[in-house]
């Protein structure tokens, strides 16, 4: 594999997504078919994440605002914690507790 070169690998990323389309298409007229519905949009576009030949980011992520209400979420519960109030007659500790609990087996 070290002697492929990027337009090979490339050609290659592009014979496999064009695989899936295919694959997905036939899914979906199957669907059509069987349950007279077709099957959920799909938002990948190949035009989007290859141009010029590099992949690139369609910008449409939201870990930045997940993290700034993580750290908002963290800011108010040190700060009831500092004031010694309570939310929702909840008090710090016990938010702690629930939010550290292993809800999975």
């Amino acid at each position: 594999m070290k002697d492929f070169s990027v337009d090979r690998k490339l050609q290659l990323v592009q014979q496999v997504r064009s695989r899936y389309r295919r694959d997905q298409n036939d899914l979906s007229e199957r669907e059509q078919i069987l349950y007279g519905r077709s099957s959920a949009p799909r938002y990948y576009e190949e035009e989007e994440y290859f141009q010029n030949g590099e992949e690139v980011s369609s910008g449409e992520g939201t870990l930045g605002l997940r993290l700034l209400l993580a750290a908002l979420a963290a800011a108010a519960l040190v700060a009831l914690d500092r004031n010694g109030d309570t939310l929702f007659g909840m008090e710090p500790r016990q938010i702690m507790s629930y939010l550290s609990t292993d809800l999975l087996p």
